[in-house]
Formats: C-alpha cells, sequence, structure tokens
C-alpha cells in the first residue's frame, strides 16, 4: 500500500513538471526577441541598453518571472528603454557558458557596448 501511494505521488509530481514544462516560456511576450545577435546590433546601434532573459522550457521559476515579473506593467514601464531578448540556456549552451550562466532564470543588464552591468540569479518579484 505504501508502495503504491509512493507511485501516486510520484506520477503527480512528473505531471505538474510536465504541464509546467510543456506550457513553455510566453516567447512572443511583446517587445522581448529571441535573437540575441539581433538585439545585440540594435542595442549598439540605437545606443540602449540591453536585458537578457536566459531561463529554459522546463523552469517553473522562469515561467513564474515571466508571469508575474515580466508581465507586470510597471516593470514593462521600466523595460521600455532597454532592449530586450530571451534566451533558452539549453538551445543556446555556447552564449550560456560565455555569460557564464549556471542557474536559471538569470537577468542580465547590459550596455550598448555588451559589458554586464547587473546580474540577478533566480526568480525576481516585481517589487
Amino acid at each position: 500500500m505504501m508502495m503504491q501511494t509512493l507511485w501516486q505521488k510520484l506520477v503527480t509530481l512528473t505531471l505538474v513538471w510536465l504541464a509546467v514544462g510543456l506550457a513553455g516560456p510566453s516567447w512572443g511576450m511583446p517587445g522581448w526577441s529571441t535573437n540575441y545577435r539581433a538585439a545585440l546590433a540594435q542595442a549598439q546601434r540605437e545606443g540602449r541598453p540591453m536585458v537578457i532573459d536566459f531561463g529554459s522550457a522546463t523552469c517553473p521559476a522562469c515561467r513564474m518571472l515571466e508571469r508575474r515579473t515580466l508581465n507586470d506593467p510597471k516593470v514593462q514601464s521600466l523595460l521600455d528603454d532597454f532592449v530586450r531578448v530571451y534566451v533558452d540556456g539549453n538551445e543556446q549552451v555556447s552564449l550560456r557558458q560565455s555569460f557564464g550562466v549556471q542557474y536559471y532564470p538569470t537577468l542580465l543588464y547590459l550596455s550598448p557596448d555588451g559589458k554586464v552591468l547587473k546580474r540577478q540569479v533566480g526568480f525576481v518579484g516585481p517589487d
């Protein structure tokens, strides 16, 4: 009986994990690109800072960041001056490694010339 309960819990947790992962990132969020090189070129051309959101499709904290923080109107307003790009670190491994990103989500704030000014690791709330 105990083994059956443990099995049921394992199956339930697996289904929840899959549901969160399959929901995937919400990119196409308005104003966000998924092309790092194009975003960097735009930042340099326009002299604007850049924010990079490193995440992955199976990261629950990344989904929370997208839904609660990056969709918040106050946060969106604060990011209006930034060129914004989402990078799936599991798909773009060399880019992730070049920035030393080890955990998701990681937000990097860059100067227009690509220098990292600030790094936030983990979920960050809208406040």
